[in-house]
């Protein structure tokens, strides 16, 4: 690279760096120095921009600056990727009082962190298959010196009978990401963590879901300011679990009465409820057709675990 530009005046900017690299947690120090008729001029103010937005120079968090020549005609700045994000960019150098006197660019570059070691947690095990439930693996990403880094890109395989999300997704200011993983079957589960060249593994255990809630009666439509029964049962390990509290939750035009929106299940694990339509539509004189539309009704059982949700067709009347 040519570091000298030559005007008219004589004045020139060296760079006294070359093109620079370094990782994204640390800083990269450039200089410049100001010459005319071979001396060093100090107190000569130059303004120093970056071209990329992952930059920022240390000093004001900012991607423009303006700094003094020393003594020595020379000026350095310290230049840091913000957020720890690797990135790639010029910098910019020219004469505050005479723009047209500047330096060639100079490409510096930020690099990721090599990773060297990635431990896996789990964080919860024996989840339940074939429910909401899920296992959580906590995957942190270390450099040679043992510290978390931080934005690294990490990905996660399962087997084929399990689901993970996210299936990649990028470490926070610890070097850590949580994954949660689901599973269809009971059994073991073999989750696959990597980052750059180097993969974890993790074994984790998925039982049986001993619960079952089994809706037997449920109005398929409902009419405007009508009113429907949602009734079923609540079963563990095949047999109904009594004095447990069911949560309902209602879609739009759906309303349940307050006393029913935390029931308790009799001594055969029974509940039912009532849920009323408020779905109606007014008089069109073109004659448009009243319009029906669908709303959910939820039904859970310890914070989510066990959920069930189902859609009634509500069907306004005009008037």
């Amino acid at each position: 690279m040519d570091n000298e530009q030559v005007l008219e005046n004589s004045k020139t900017l060296n760079w006294i760096s070359s093109e620079k690299t370094e990782t994204v947690d640390k800083s990269i120090h450039i200089g410049i120095k100001v010459i005319q008729d071979n001396y060093l001029l100090h107190e000569t103010d130059v303004i120093f921009t970056l071209d990329n937005e992952s930059m920022a120079f240390k000093e004001n968090n900012d991607r423009k600056i303006i700094k003094s020549t020393g003594v020595m005609g020379k000026i350095s700045v310290e230049i840091i990727s913000t957020g720890s994000t690797p990135c790639q960019g010029n910098v910019y150098a020219c004469l505050e009082d005479d723009t047209q006197i500047k330096a060639p660019p100079l490409q510096i570059e930020f690099t990721a962190i090599p990773v060297a070691t990635l431990n896996l947690d789990l964080g919860k095990n024996e989840a339940w298959a074939n429910s909401t439930d899920e296992n959580t693996v906590v995957a942190t990403a270390y450099d040679k010196s043992g510290n978390g880094i931080k934005s690294q890109k990490i990905t996660f395989n399962v087997d084929d009978w399990a689901t993970v999300f996210p299936s990649s997704g990028i470490t926070d200011k610890d070097g850590k990401i949580t994954a949660s993983i689901q599973s269809n079957s009971a059994g073991e589960v073999r989750l696959v963590a990597q980052a750059e060249d180097i993969a974890e593994v993790a074994i984790m255990r998925f039982t049986d879901n001993p619960y079952r809630l089994e809706i037997t009666k449920f109005p398929d439509v409902l009419y405007s300011f009508s009113s429907g029964i949602i009734a079923g049962y609540l079963y563990k390990n095949g047999i109904g679990e009594p004095n447990v509290t069911i949560k309902v939750s209602m879609g739009s035009y759906l309303f349940l009465n307050d006393k029913d929106k935390n029931m308790t299940t009799d001594k055969n694990g029974y509940f039912s409820f009532g849920v009323y339509s408020t779905y109606s539509q007014g008089y069109s004189p073109r004659h448009v057709p009243a319009m029906s539309k669908s709303s959910s009704v939820g039904i859970s059982y310890i914070v989510g675990r066990i959920y069930s949700q189902r859609w009634i067709v509500l069907t306004p009347g005009l008037y």
